[in-house]
């Protein structure tokens, strides 16, 4: 198994809500002294118009993208481990659409665990960037 493969410690899609601590204790490790948690929670309004529900679809080929961001993530960034998920269907308000969790060092940073906060900084940055996730389309 590879490397990154083994830093990728959980990878889902599914309609269930995000727990967001089942993300925080996929990625736990001894060796790591921070983590980052990120969720994409619903909102009740978008551009300035209100929002009462949400409701999301799964592409075909979803799981398979978001194992190879994950895979991507790991090998590109001195991650220790790093979970990814998303969800589909109705979301409620103030629930999580997708999260994800990285694990650092404790040199000082999925969304997973990193070697350093600098690390956790640049692989959250990736899974933010529009241009990083393109690839996967």
């Amino acid at each position: 198994m590879a490397q990154e493969e083994a830093n990728v410690r959980m990878v889902a899609v599914g309609t269930e809500a995000i727990d967001v601590e089942e993300l925080r204790r996929a990625v736990s490790d001894p060796s790591a002294g921070a983590s980052v948690v990120f969720t994409g929670d619903v909102r009740d309004n978008d551009h300035e118009r209100s929002v009462v529900s949400l409701t999301y679809e799964a592409h075909p080929g979803a799981q398979a993208a978001l194992d190879d961001v994950a895979a991507d993530v790991a090998r590109e960034h001195d991650v220790i481990a790093v979970a990814l998920v998303h969800r589909h269907g109705p979301i409620p308000i103030g629930e999580a659409s997708g999260g994800r969790c990285e694990r650092s060092a404790p040199t000082t940073g999925v969304r997973g665990v990193r070697r350093s906060r600098g690390e956790n900084e640049a692989a959250n940055s990736d899974l933010e960037t529009p241009g990083f996730c393109r690839r996967y389309r």
